[in-house]
């Protein structure tokens, strides 16, 4: 069986942590984000 390169490996966890921690944050404070999106439109 071929082994995978640890570098893929690496990036794949590494995308997976950095998903992970944004959906936390978006969870933790809804408000501060769609307040910061309404300024930025208009």
């Amino acid at each position: 069986e071929p082994i995978p390169e640890p570098t893929s490996t690496l990036s794949l966890l590494s995308l997976g942590i950095l998903g992970a921690g944004a959906t936390l944050k978006r969870k933790l404070k809804p408000s501060n984000s769609i307040e910061k999106e309404t300024t930025k439109v208009g």
